[in-house]
């Protein structure tokens, strides 16, 4: 069965967003998954909202969540992997939201190219009000390759990926905590995937969103 992990950090809106997304996948009224979400606040702060999200979870979803007190991107990934229990793993940002088709999708692009790790596209959605520079900041905000689905050489970031532990070497941990304040956490998992041979594969169907806070859309 397949998972899907949702680290959070006090965006309790985006989180709402973002597990409900995943709640209307298609895989969700057929196979069915497992969803892992990680409160990486320090106090916990999700927990009531987890709480309602629990409750709106359906039948065919395996819900489960975790508190990793310390907070980094490269911890709330790590912990998750400890409720993971097979070797597929579809990792999901906090404000990011999904199409019903998106797992589906992902899915069937590494049946064709069976990758250790499978990108799929970032599209932009600007907050509401934001008029000047759009192209530019739709574009910032997103991940695009003009290619179609298939083996490529380049590495992403994990936020909409789908990661084949089984073809990964090496023990855990498998995200670089001293990462985690500046980015670049699953460069060490990345290394791993091309030391060991492995290939990366580019899902062009596999399509999600970003949804970039007000604060963040600035040219500063």
């Amino acid at each position: 069965m397949i998972s899907v992990v949702v680290p959070t950090f006090d965006r309790p809106n985006s989180l709402q967003r973002a597990v409900r997304s995943v709640f209307a996948q298609t895989l969700a009224d057929d196979t069915g998954f497992t969803l892992i979400i990680v409160d990486n606040t320090p106090s916990g702060t999700a927990a009531a909202t987890l709480d309602a999200l629990r409750r709106a979870c359906p039948d065919t979803i395996v819900f489960k969540t975790l508190h990793a007190p310390e907070p980094g991107v490269a911890n709330a990934r790590n912990a998750a992997m400890d409720l993971v229990e097979g070797p597929l793993v579809a990792f999901l940002d906090d404000d990011q939201s999904a199409p019903p088709d998106w797992l589906e999708a992902l899915l069937a692009a590494y049946e064709k190219t069976p990758a250790a790790v499978t990108f799929g596209p970032v599209k932009t959605a600007l907050p509401d009000g934001i008029r000047q520079h759009r192209t530019y900041f739709e574009a910032f905000f997103a991940r695009a390759l003009s290619a179609e689905s298939g083996y490529i050489d380049e590495a992403f970031g994990c936020g909409n990926a789908l990661i084949d532990f089984a073809q990964i070497a090496g023990p855990k941990p498998w995200f670089d905590a001293k990462m985690n304040e500046m980015g670049g956490e699953d460069d060490l998992l990345f290394d791993r995937v091309r030391r060991s041979g492995q290939r990366f594969a580019w899902a062009a169907d596999a399509r999600v969103w970003e949804h970039p806070p007000k604060a963040r859309v600035t040219l500063r």
